[in-house]
């Protein structure tokens, strides 16, 4: 019984930590790369500049991918109220018109359409 109480302890202790959803905070410095940046969580909390290609990239971890279609991804929270838009990276999604962003202070349009987003924290100044 006195070898099995560490084990059972260690357990109890490490199952908690096993069984959070994992956080991960990003802050970008350069636009275009969140990619190199990014690895497995489903929540994400993400600061600095982004552009077409990180929106793009955004897209398919929250299960939407270019075309409107879905993705294996798995991202269900994203915090980006540290976070500003600029043009560049090309577009991050095509509905029939190809959509970029416009202007850094405004939320791009249907960037979280048919994803898997359930929370979304707006950056700290939009139109």
């Amino acid at each position: 019984m006195k070898k099995l109480f560490p084990w059972l302890a260690a357990l109890l202790l490490c199952a908690p930590a096993a069984l959070q959803a994992k956080h991960l905070k990003i802050k970008l410095t350069t636009p275009g790369t969140l990619a190199a940046q990014i690895s497995e969580a489903d929540r994400r909390t993400l600061s600095g500049p982004l552009n077409g290609a990180d929106l793009r990239l955004l897209r398919a971890l929250a299960g939407g991918d270019y075309n409107g279609g879905k993705t294996e991804g798995t991202l269900r929270r994203v915090d980006l109220s540290k976070a500003t838009f600029t043009s560049g990276g090309g577009s991050y999604m095509d509905i029939g018109t190809e959509l970029t962003v416009k202007s850094p202070g405004t939320l791009p349009p249907y960037l979280f359409c048919n994803t898997g987003i359930e929370e979304l924290i707006l950056p700290l100044s939009v139109d």
